[in-house]
């Protein structure tokens, strides 16, 4: 593996992969300009019916008919002359107690079918009220609620954990050997409504700091289901997904500054980015065996730094087979300025017939604004000499804080303009305004005419 490989970010691909429990060059032999392509990347939701109980009208008149028919039978037959005298007011009288049944039964049966209308009226209002408030009961008896501690379940010395209150969620490694958990996450928490299963939010970053392991992304979506929290992490082009249950951390050494929330978005929105572009490259073979390069990336946004860019070099003999390829991952390349790299690529047992670089396209969260980022400004090379077998200079940084690392790249040339010679080296401790030596090692075999040597900030 490259020397380069092995330093990121002050360790922090090495760090990550432990949280995440994923556990020069010699004389020329052939000098030819790389084919690039900037094609697209190659990386990569009853009412119930009341009834009344109530006596048919009918039933009031037939009792008056019997109680009629009873006295006409006690009468005297005898008394003809009397029951014609008394005919016209028995009649009468007929007609008035029929006239008063009728009265009567049509008023007890009016008032039966309003009280029954009544007790139907109450039932039904009373039902809908009883049947809402133990609804409400249950749903806030069961509202789910996501709020505490969250561990990575059986978490070993280097886990991810998380810390949610009623608005925020924090995401963190937890790293063996450092007090201060290691910020991935802060952003907005959504508290359920229910207690539907699974539930999901879409967390807003809210992040103003710069942690080194923070992530840039815009948004970030959370799933609970059956006591356990999954999201996805993203880190030089894979996918993780990191599942959490409620479990008890040391959660007071958080920095008190991580929840603060950011004065304007993260991430920018991506039609609005150019992408970068490839200025110059060359590659090399050497000593009939490695394949070496340098590539020169300029982002040409006004206020879009591009984080992590990448690109994937591959090289083919005269019929088109493959000899090798190789991803490489930058640091970040700020707005309208230039990151010049180069390294071995790999062993090849015959001449390329063709190398090309082909640009990775960053994911949406590796586009971030420069006003919410640390500024950065180009560092210079001086003081600048052959000595004997090495070249050897000076680094000056021009910000106002100290860079911990930085890679420093040779790029020689012979008498013909041909690229001869490409070395690079990494240097510690940076420090504002104050020269940081360094010497890289060249072959004393070949011709160097001319060189360009170039610093850029790694991690």
């Amino acid at each position: 593996m490259k020397k380069i490989k092995g330093i990121i970010a002050s360790g922090a691909a090495v760090i990550l992969s432990a949280a995440l429990l994923l556990a020069g060059c010699g004389s020329e032999d052939y000098s030819k300009p790389l084919e690039i392509k900037t094609s697209p990347a190659v990386s990569e939701q009853s009412t119930a019916a009341s009834t009344s109980e109530e006596k048919p009208a009918d039933a009031v008149a037939d009792a008056v008919e019997e109680e009629q028919t009873a006295e006409e039978q006690t009468e005297p037959a005898e008394e003809s002359s009397e029951e014609s005298a008394e005919e016209p007011e028995k009649e009468s009288a007929e007609e008035s107690t029929e006239k008063q049944a009728e009265e009567t039964s049509e008023e007890s049966a009016e008032e039966q079918e309003k009280e029954s209308a009544e007790r139907s009226a109450e039932k039904q209002a009373e039902e809908p009220a009883e049947d809402s408030t133990e609804e409400s009961a249950e749903e806030s008896a069961g509202l789910l609620d996501l709020r505490g501690l969250w561990i990575t379940e059986n978490a070993g010395a280097n886990h991810m954990a998380a810390a949610i209150d009623d608005e925020k969620i924090g995401v963190f490694f937890i790293l063996e050997g450092d007090e201060t958990p290691e910020i991935y996450w802060v952003g907005t928490y959504k508290q359920p409504e229910s207690s539907k299963e699974p539930y999901s939010w879409i967390s807003d970053n809210t992040y103003s700091g710069n942690g080194l392991m923070a992530s840039g992304a815009g948004t970030m979506e959370f799933t609970y289901k059956s006591g356990k929290l999954t999201y996805e992490v993203d880190f030089q082009g894979e996918t993780l997904e990191v599942s959490l249950v409620k479990g008890e951390w040391d959660a007071s050494k958080i920095l008190a500054s991580a929840f603060d929330s950011a004065p304007e978005s993260v991430s920018a929105k991506v039609e609005n980015v150019l992408p970068l572009e490839v200025l110059d490259s060359r590659w090399l073979y050497k000593s009939s065996q490695y394949l070496y390069y340098y590539v020169k990336l300029y982002n040409p946004n006004e206020d879009i730094v591009v984080d992590l860019p990448g690109f994937r070099m591959t090289a083919r003999d005269g019929a088109g087979i493959l000899l090798g390829t190789e991803d490489q991952y930058l640091s970040a390349i700020y707005p309208q300025q230039e990151f010049v790299f180069c390294s071995m690529a790999f062993s090849s047992d015959e001449v390329p017939a063709d190398v090309e670089i082909q640009l990775i396209d960053p994911k949406d969260y590796n586009y971030k604004r420069v006003s919410a980022v640390v500024p950065y400004e180009p560092m210079d090379v001086i003081n600048t000499g052959i000595r004997s077998n090495k070249l050897v200079g000076e680094v000056i940084n021009h910000n106002d804080y100290t860079i911990d690392h930085a890679v420093v790249v040779l790029i020689g040339r012979d008498s013909a303009g041909r690229v001869s010679e490409l070395r690079s080296t990494f240097i510690e401790q940076l420090d504002p305004e104050f020269p940081a030596p360094f010497e890289i090692l060249i072959d004393t075999n070949v011709e160097i005419a001319e060189y360009e040597v170039y610093a850029n900030q790694w991690g």
